[in-house]
């Protein structure tokens, strides 16, 4: 940081303090409302989206189960159409 001519530190780039628009209580406002239409409709399309334990009928991993081609296949078609 370099020095202004009156003895206080000039900040650059991603330091710089953002002021205006960004902080009025509209923007502010407008803000909290596109996040709340996110989580909300990120929230409802997780319950559709089938688990592999769902599908499968065992946790993938498990020992001494392994999912067949076929077992895949049908897990990637169902998570294909929920998404």
């Amino acid at each position: 940081m370099a020095n202004r001519d009156d003895g206080s530190p000039r900040m650059r780039g991603a330091a710089r303090r953002t002021t205006g628009a960004a902080t009025s209580p509209i923007a502010r406002a407008a803000l909290a409302v596109g996040a709340s239409i996110f989580v909300g409709g990120s929230s409802v399309a997780a319950q559709q989206v089938p688990t592999p334990e769902s599908v499968l009928g065992h946790r993938v991993g498990a020992d001494f189960h392994l999912a067949t081609f076929e077992e895949s296949i049908e897990y990637f078609e169902l998570l294909d159409e929920a998404s």
